[in-house]
């Protein structure tokens, strides 16, 4: 079988990817072909989730082994079928590129199609652009005002304390920022 899924983002309106890929893929598979269709580099965390019709996560399947609780169920994308987790047309997954910001792409299995296979994930559609991958003005904006502070009042005076011969203290008094 071969599924068709539709990406799209709810920070870039028009921008849609339609993957096709064999229902016994993997998760990583289906993963690898997101970044391609998109020009994201690999090596971010990322995950899929199935979700509710109201897009509520349900189920998480990670791209590395997590430690959880053996009384839950863990998905790693390398070791889990599509079809495991995804059986219906219209079933909706959550695509979490970017965790530092709860970023994701909205996916749906628009359709399953019988009697045929793919040997490999490819992407079918494409419109738009598709939103930066890491939202780098966010990290600016907090360095920025980081910078604006008078640092130089919270310094830990150890620096005096280690010339006559004592410990410097590794800890932050973070009292005088937020007291």
């Amino acid at each position: 079988m071969i599924y068709k899924f539709i990406l799209v983002s709810d920070e870039e309106a028009d921008f849609m990817r339609e993957i096709s890929i064999s229902s016994e893929a993997s998760f990583l598979e289906l993963h690898e072909a997101i970044l391609d269709s998109v020009n994201y580099e690999g090596g971010a965390i990322t995950s899929f989730f199935t979700c509710s019709d109201d897009w509520e996560k349900e189920q998480e399947i990670t791209l590395i082994e997590m430690d959880t609780d053996s009384d839950v169920d863990s998905y790693v994308m390398s070791e889990t079928p599509i079809s495991e987790l995804v059986t219906d047309e219209h079933q909706k997954l959550l695509y979490v590129f970017d965790f530092l910001s709860d970023r994701a792409f909205f996916i749906e299995l628009k359709e399953i199609v019988f009697g045929q296979d793919i040997d490999a994930a490819e992407c079918t559609a494409s419109l738009g652009d598709a939103p930066e991958q890491y939202k780098l003005e966010e990290v600016e904006d907090i360095l920025n005002e980081w910078n604006q502070l008078p640092l130089e009042q919270y310094h830990s005076s150890s620096s005096s304390s280690a010339s006559k011969g004592s410990t410097p203290s590794n800890s932050c008094n973070l009292s005088k920022l937020y007291g």
